[in-house]
């Protein structure tokens, strides 16, 4: 009988352990994707910034300038722009 239940519980680890395995090997290869995005990223910027001559942090803070420059210019056409079907219908329909 000891036997029996020593069986059991191994089979019950080893079927944990398997799972446990799967799971970790998954955070494996989505930290190895993020890990060599990352790695490709820098890399460019500092063959960027080794061509025009800065700090890669320069050429960061340029990047996201541009970004919010580029933000706000979305953002100021699209409230110039006249509403949509759908929000004139709306207006009537009040």
């Amino acid at each position: 009988m000891a036997n029996l239940v020593e069986g059991l519980f191994l089979t019950v680890e080893g079927i944990f352990q398997s799972l446990f395995a799967v799971i970790q090997s998954f955070f494996n290869i989505i930290y190895s994707l993020v890990s060599g995005i990352i790695s490709v990223v820098w890399n460019v910027l500092e063959g960027v910034a080794e061509f025009v001559g800065a700090s890669v942090h320069f050429v960061i803070s340029n990047i996201v300038i541009i970004g919010l420059i580029l933000v706000g210019i979305v953002i100021y056409n699209d409230r110039n722009k006249r509403g949509t079907i759908g929000n004139d219908l709306k207006k009537k329909a009040q």
